[in-house]
């Protein structure tokens, strides 16, 4: 297998190795002093779309591809209410007016693997999948092109018989019009990620003949691809990043990722290649030469991290990992002239492992990126050490280390076990950083327990510049 150099130092595979005494909780990160005011930034528009379902965190999970979309204008959003039932609004641009659809939903959302995604395909109508974890997922599309015809029931996908689908991602590769839904098949340690198109003259969703990528069928053991969110680069391409789930030998309930693995595609599927782009036939594999980031299976590392690609065509990924002290931290990477790069982007101090079913009550958010003017990056986050706030880390190039790294707080108050929700599609049009916002809880046992709660639903609004 050829793998990718790392470049770094010696004390860690992305950087410093952090200890568990040390800690991130000032305004400027160089400071390291708990004491240290942090830097408040406030949103330039609050919307209130209204009550939202806050028992689980499945209305606050990264994997919602797209959770947020804009397209001339219009922002459209999707989220469970308080009873259930799916809740898809449209804001004006002028008067942030919000008008509302509601569609009932057969399927509660306990589990917080049935988040909604949304699309938008080439005729303008809008596509929600949703309440899905291995099983059968349901869809649903606009009546018309314009919002106001309304939505019918949503219905199961016509699909093969016991197909089982978990983490639907709509994505329209740049230039061919298509609107594609990529998901995972089958389980947690034995599964593939598989690839549907939308026909707009029949009106019906088409599979590929094979998978993009798979655990199954290779010389190693079965294994689960996790994708991170995929990243559109300008000149079309775009980047998936991969975490591998493994079954442990010896603890059934043990979060077993290994490796980062990275391809690209740069013709809406039809064929990938390495990250320095070498060809790769199809599908891919654990087997295949594509290791970027080489991450022991015993590293609490995350599945469903982050990406983003820099202007200059450098792909970024953000996840986390410990490097064997028990305290996991954001971790960036970032292409640099064909080798890998790495920094280490927290000063965490709570320990914690990944460990139990379903979805788990962690202390920090899984981490959101976007890039800036000049290749400066943007992470969002929510952690306990910040007393569950929403936080913004702006750190710089070329290194993107924290010595000049700054911190500000988004939104000052407790979200429980919230996670980022960033609409990319208004990032990318005009650095607008728009986030959907609500507390959530998330029980302590998986995904297994009824909870209900209610918060209030909103979205809000910064400008790039707000973080210079």
């Amino acid at each position: 297998m050829a793998l990718l150099q790392m470049v770094g130092n010696s004390e860690g595979l992305l950087g410093q190795k952090i200890g568990v005494g040390q800690t991130i909780e000032s305004a400027t990160l160089s400071q390291a002093s708990r004491d240290a005011p942090l830097d408040r930034v406030k949103p330039n528009d609050v919307i209130a779309l209204g009550p939202a379902w806050a028992g689980s965190s499945v209305n606050c999970v990264p994997f919602r591809v797209s959770g947020l979309l804009t397209r001339r204008g219009l922002r459209y959003c999707a989220y469970y209410d308080p009873s259930g039932n799916v809740v898809v609004a449209r804001v004006a641009p002028s008067d942030h007016a919000v008008s509302r659809h509601i569609l009932a939903n057969p399927r509660p959302p306990f589990d917080a693997h049935r988040a909604i995604s949304l699309g938008l395909d080439c005729e303008g109508h809008l596509h929600l999948a949703f309440g899905a974890h291995d099983s059968t997922l349901l869809v649903a599309r606009s009546n018309g092109p314009d919002f106001d015809s309304g939505f019918p029931g949503a219905v199961p996908l016509d699909d093969e018989a016991g197909r089982r689908v978990t983490y639907p991602m709509f994505l329209s590769p740049p230039g061919t019009g298509e609107l594609i839904l990529l998901f995972r098949d089958g389980s947690a340690a034995d599964g593939e990620l598989r690839v549907k198109r939308f026909d707009a003259t029949a009106r019906r969703w088409r599979d590929d003949p094979q998978p993009i990528i798979t655990g199954r069928g290779t010389s190693l053991s079965p294994a689960g691809p996790y994708l991170n969110t995929p990243a559109y680069g300008p000149d079309g391409e775009i980047a998936l990043f991969i975490v591998w789930r493994i079954k442990s030998d010896t603890d059934p309930e043990a979060v077993s990722n290994t490796g980062i693995d990275c391809v690209v595609s740069k013709n809406g599927f039809h064929a990938l290649t390495t990250a320095v782009g070498e060809p790769l036939p199809l599908p891919v594999s654990r087997a295949s030469p594509t290791r970027i980031i080489p991450v022991p299976p015993d590293a609490s590392l995350m599945n469903q991290g982050t990406a983003a690609v820099r202007p200059d065509g450098a792909a970024m990924v953000l996840t986390y990992w410990d490097d064997g002290d028990g305290v996991p931290q954001y971790r960036l990477g970032w292409q640099d002239r064909g080798a890998w790069r790495g920094s280490t982007a927290s000063r965490f101090r709570t320990p914690f492992r990944l460990h139990g079913p379903g979805t788990l009550a962690l202390p920090h958010s899984r981490p959101e990126i976007v890039v800036g003017r000049g290749g400066r990056v943007l992470i969002v986050f929510r952690s306990r050490e910040y007393g569950g706030r929403l936080a913004l880390l702006s750190l710089e190039p070329p290194d993107y280390g924290l010595e000049s790294a700054r911190c500000h707080i988004l939104v000052d108050e407790d979200l429980g076990f919230y996670e980022p929700v960033l609409d990319r599609s208004a990032w990318a049009q005009d650095g607008t950083l728009l986030v959907y916002v609500q507390r959530c809880e998330q029980q302590f046992d998986g995904d297994r327990k009824v909870f209900f709660s209610s918060a209030q639903a909103r979205l809000m609004t910064w400008r790039e510049e707000q973080f210079a």
